[in-house]
C-alpha cells in the first residue's frame, strides 16, 4: 500500500465513522474514561479531530494530505472505466476492483445512491 492509498483509506474510514463517533465514545466509555456527564464535542469538533489526525498521518509519511472537514461530508465515488463489449471496470475510493456488465452497471448506479459515478477513461464508443 503506498502512501497516498494509506492517507486515501483513512480519508474513507474518517468520513464512515465521522455519524457514529459520538455514539461509539459514549458506549465506550468503559475504555475511554469519558464519564457519562461529561461535554463530548460537537459533529463539527469530531470532524475536526479526525481531519487532524488524517493530516498528522500524512505528515509523519512526509505527505502534506491537505484533508479539510468539508471532504468528510462527500459522498463515496467510484472511476468507471468502459471498455470493449460495454464492461464497466470500477474502483472505489476504499480499493474496491469492481467489473460490471452493462445491465449489473445500470442496477449498481439505481440501487447505490450514495455512490457518484464518472468516466475516467473510454475506450470504445459506447455510452453510460
Amino acid at each position: 500500500m503506498s502512501k497516498k492509498e494509506l492517507l486515501t483509506m483513512l480519508e474513507n474510514r474518517a468520513r464512515e465513522y465521522r455519524t457514529k463517533c459520538l455514539p461509539s465514545i459514549l458506549r465506550n466509555n468503559h475504555m475511554n474514561e469519558v464519564a457519562p456527564d461529561i461535554k463530548i464535542p460537537s459533529q463539527k469538533g469530531v470532524d475536526a479531530i479526525l481531519v487532524d489526525f488524517v493530516n498528522y498521518v500524512g505528515t509523519y509519511q512526509g505527505l502534506d494530505y491537505g484533508l479539510y472537514t468539508k471532504r468528510l461530508r462527500r459522498k463515496n465515488k467510484m472511476q468507471i472505466k468502459i471498455s470493449e463489449g460495454t464492461t464497466f471496470t470500477g474502483k472505489t475510493d476504499n480499493g474496491l476492483s469492481v467489473i460490471l456488465n452493462e445491465e449489473d452497471f445500470t442496477n449498481y448506479v439505481r440501487l447505490n445512491k450514495l455512490v457518484t459515478f464518472y468516466p475516467i477513461k473510454l475506450l470504445s464508443t459506447s455510452t453510460i
